[in-house]
């Protein structure tokens, strides 16, 4: 009943990984908007089921089929049993790093964000819709003292494989 998460991208990817700019030169943030939100991207490219735009939440909302879903940010006739169904996590862990190269804003994966709004001001969990409005449950999780977490500095998103320091932290959160 414990529920650890390594490197994800909780609150969404907006930006073009580090380590995937090579790949795919001259792809900007803007030109990712385009890309992402439609229905071909999201039947066919990850990263697109987990794309947030802050500049374009009500498109992110209407058109991505995962990660709005995934957090209870659209209604549908299953959000209420998604939401029972996280309540009935003991604990989360939601570890993240720095030196992340693929989810960007790294701070995705300890539950932050951006605010929506263009100057891209990173807050903090607490400040999250997701959060104020408890829309799957992290409030409720956090309120009764069974969410942890924990920003591990320098690693890179495959360390969280292969580097003692990330195994510590998992380690760490084990009975």
């Amino acid at each position: 009943q414990k529920y650890i998460t390594l490197a994800g991208p909780q609150q969404g990817q907006y930006g073009i990984p580090p380590a995937a700019e090579k790949y795919v030169p001259g792809v900007t943030k803007d030109l990712a908007h385009d890309l992402f939100y439609n229905a071909a991207a999201q039947d066919h490219l990850s990263i697109a089921g987990y794309w947030n735009d802050p500049r374009y939440h009500d498109t992110y909302l209407k058109e991505v089929v995962f990660l709005p879903h995934y957090n209870n940010e659209v209604n549908t006739s299953d959000s209420a049993r998604y939401k029972e169904n996280f309540l009935r996590i003991k604990e989360m862990v939601a570890l993240g790093s720095d030196g992340d190269d693929i989810i960007n804003p790294w701070f995705s994966s300890t539950l932050d964000f951006y605010t929506y709004e263009e100057d891209f001001t990173h807050i903090d969990m607490t400040q999250t819709i997701v959060y104020k409005e408890d829309l799957y449950g992290l409030q409720s999780l956090d309120k009764r003292g069974s969410l942890s977490r924990q920003m591990v500095a320098g690693l890179t998103h495959t360390d969280w494989l292969r580097k003692d320091e990330a195994f510590a932290a998992v380690l760490s959160y084990l009975d």
